[in-house]
């Protein structure tokens, strides 16, 4: 019924979408196992004293992936301090996603509203 040469073609072809399919499965289960831990160091001033540190650490890990969250005074005087915050959260594939993780930003706000200005963000980002 068909000839020889077109029975190679058919089943070159199949053999050629079932390694595709394997390839594309095996890619999309090797992205999910993967999560992003990203650190961030977050400069600023005006604390008073070190009495505002709980809760400004308790408000940052509020935060949506934050897994740590630590201040850390840089002058005796309490004035500088250091935000150190971080997060862990799968790779984000699409660009419309809508369930983004804690960013930059939120961290300014949580500063800014807290009463303190924030100066320098330092961002160190691992994919394990």
């Amino acid at each position: 019924m068909y000839s020889e040469k077109l029975k190679s073609k058919m089943f070159l072809f199949l053999a050629f979408l079932f390694i595709l399919s394997i390839q594309t499965g095996y890619s999309q289960n090797n992205t999910d196992n993967k999560t992003i831990k990203i650190s961030y160091k977050y400069s600023f001033e005006g604390m008073k004293d070190s009495s505002e540190v709980l809760k400004l650490e308790t408000s940052v890990m509020k935060l949506k992936d934050v897994t740590s969250a630590d201040v850390i005074f840089k002058s005796p005087q309490h004035k500088f301090a250091l935000l150190m915050v971080n997060v862990e959260s799968a790779p984000v594939l699409n660009e419309n996603d809508s369930n983004t993780t804690t960013g930059p930003t939120d961290l300014k706000k949580i500063l800014i509203n807290s009463g303190y200005v924030p100066a320098v963000c330092k961002e160190i980002v691992n994919v394990k």
